[in-house]
């Protein structure tokens, strides 16, 4: 959560349901919610592309807030499919997690 007492480092907080994917990037200090996005609204036809465009919008909506760094929690979720696509377009995106 923290490097040093000066720097805290926003996490990226992930919901999957069986139809979509919320992603929240919330900051630990005081838990205000600085971006969010869902997949609710896009049109690609599979779930796994579909992520993949959700970390793309979301690393865009980071690179406007100058945030370069996050921190991952996948509420018990394990790291692939959805979960996995989302985290890597994030990181092709140039946010390191």
């Amino acid at each position: 959560m923290t490097k040093n007492k000066s720097t805290i480092i926003p996490t990226i907080i992930i919901y999957k349901s069986l139809r979509y994917l919320h992603a929240q990037i919330v900051n630990p200090k005081n838990g205000k919610v600085l971006a969010q996005f869902s997949d609710k609204k896009m049109s690609e036809k599979t779930k796994t592309l579909r992520a993949e465009k959700l970390g793309i919008k979301l690393a865009e909506i980071l690179k406007k807030q100058n945030i370069k760094n996050l921190t991952f929690s996948r509420n018990s979720n394990k790291y692939r499919g959805r979960i996995k696509a989302l985290i890597e377009s994030l990181r092709s995106e140039g946010v390191k997690i």
